[in-house]
């Protein structure tokens, strides 16, 4: 028997009658594949990933590297590689 109240106010017990298991052995084997069935598999949703081209154009909106890549560039120009390789 267990008494304990769950948070709205029902025993355990009721709980566990109500959803056809068992408390100490949990669900049977019937119950489990009937679930099954019913709402498939306990799996969230793989999410799609962000193409490569999506991911690098959100990346270069940041103004912070819109800075280094300018930086970098004017680096280049003005003759300073070892300054644009390190900045890069």
């Amino acid at each position: 028997m267990h008494a304990l109240l769950c948070p709205n106010g029902r025993t355990l017990d009721d709980l566990a009658r109500e959803l056809a298991t068992d408390l100490d052995d949990g669900l049977s084997e019937a119950v489990a594949e009937q679930l099954l069935r019913r709402f498939g598999p306990n799996r969230l949703p793989t999410p799609e990933r962000p193409a490569h081209l999506a991911i690098a154009a959100r990346q270069l909106a940041d103004p912070l590297v819109a800075l280094l890549v300018v930086a970098t560039a004017v680096s280049f120009l003005i003759g300073e590689y070892l300054a644009a390789s390190v900045i890069a």
